[in-house]
């Protein structure tokens, strides 16, 4: 009999020690998700430096945000100005994201029949860093307004110049 509960007991002694070595232990995870409001830009209106003269010099107009122009030996006619606007744009998505504004990389030129300026250095409002910008969808909404600064050769002839390719093009895109 003391043989018979030494036995048990060893057996007893196993089957929990067994037990415990192959014991796992497991918890779960949710999985999820969030989406939001796609981003989105439309144009309200495009940029134009308006009406302005070469001096003999080469030299620039610069366009800022709220639309001023600075003269940089160009001559602007101030009693008929023509229309003068920065471009300005739209921006909509989830309210309260932040988001990046990109600009071309490079000069975008403008043509009459012939010739040819260039447009470079943007700058836009909310504020341009190292020529990019970035703004806050407060309520889902933003307007980003963009200005640069076309150089006018010494000799610039005249005519209406407008971008070949129609637009130049502003990328937003959430941070």
């Amino acid at each position: 009999m003391k043989h018979l509960i030494s036995f048990a007991l060893v057996l007893v002694v196993l089957l929990f020690a067994t037990s415990s070595m192959f014991a796992q232990v497991q918890h779960g995870a949710t999985i999820g998700g969030t989406i939001v409001t796609a981003i989105g830009i439309d144009k309200i209106s495009d940029m134009n430096f308006g009406i302005m003269a070469p001096s003999g010099t080469d030299g620039t107009v610069e366009l800022s945000t709220a639309g001023e122009r600075t003269p940089t030996d160009v001559i602007l006619y101030t009693e008929n100005t023509g229309t003068v606007s920065p471009a300005i744009f739209d921006v909509t998505g989830e309210g309260n994201m932040t988001y990046a504004i990109s600009f071309p990389t490079d000069a975008i030129e403008v043509h009459n029949t012939t010739y040819t300026m260039s447009v470079d250095d943007w700058v836009s409002s909310p504020a341009t860093v190292a020529g990019a910008g970035q703004g806050t969808l407060s309520s889902g909404a933003q307007t980003i307004r963009v200005g640069a600064t076309i150089h006018v050769d010494a000799t610039q002839e005249t005519g209406e110049y407008l971008s070949t390719t129609g637009e130049f093009e502003v990328t937003v895109n959430y941070d």
